[in-house]
């Protein structure tokens, strides 16, 4: 399935309508222009952007070799929009779990940033009751977490994300399998390696599967983690 394909398999697994997830982008649009998010979003999920938005996210990314592996700027600007939409659906999903989430991230207004402002904190702060943690949300389109049973973390993520005592909080569409990692954990086995995938060094995890739950399961945990 293709990424697009697998948000609405997301959006559907939760009963959610795009509307659920991109109405707080109600009268907002992508600096410099009249493109509205909501709309740009839309058509993201649904596969029919036009023309002069795939000319605008090529404009807006050309120059961000370093983050784009092997990906054409298109690739790689769709693979961002791909994240935020990812990372607003879980966002709702914890907001109706009694969850308070702030979207932290550099990137937190929904701009294609230039690269002296792509930074490697954690795309959310979440709080309830009285306890607070920084939240970092992975996305495994491929079933890799399942299926090779490792988890990899490009260049100095994971070390930013272990400085702040982070939780890791992935999904998997395809399969709907969740996955909660605490960093603040001690002797957790990540490894400094090549990630052949990125094509630089990062840091990888191995026996991840143990890792990987339902959603309710999520909640479960977060609510020891929060009480």
């Amino acid at each position: 399935m293709q990424k697009y394909q697998l948000i609405q398999l997301l959006l559907k697994n939760f009963s959610l309508t795009s509307n659920d997830v991109f109405s707080k982008y109600e009268n907002k649009f992508f600096n410099g222009n009249d493109y509205s998010k909501i709309r740009f979003f839309e058509d993201v999920v649904f596969n029919k952007l036009q023309n002069k938005n795939e000319d605008y996210i090529i404009k807006k990314c050309a120059s961000l070799k370093h983050h784009m592996d092997r990906r054409s700027p298109l690739d790689y600007g769709l693979d961002l929009l791909y994240g935020w939409i990812i990372e607003d659906i879980i966002e709702k999903l914890l907001i109706n779990k009694g969850f308070d989430v702030f979207i932290s991230s550099a990137d937190a207004d929904r701009e294609f940033l230039p690269s002296k402002l792509i930074k490697a904190s954690s795309d959310f702060h979440i709080s309830k009751k009285t306890v607070e943690r920084e939240v970092e949300i992975l996305v495994d389109w491929k079933e890799t977490w399942s299926r090779y049973n490792h988890l990899d973390l490009r260049d100095n993520k994971y070390l930013n994300l272990k400085e702040q005592n982070a939780l890791l909080l992935g999904v998997a569409p395809q399969s709907n399998n969740f996955l909660l990692i605490d960093l603040s954990k001690p002797n957790l086995p990540f490894e400094k390696n090549f990630i052949t995938a990125y094509r630089k060094y990062g840091y990888s995890i191995m026996d991840v599967q143990k890792h990987l739950m339902n959603f309710n399961q999520v909640i479960l945990e977060l609510d020891s983690l929060f009480s």
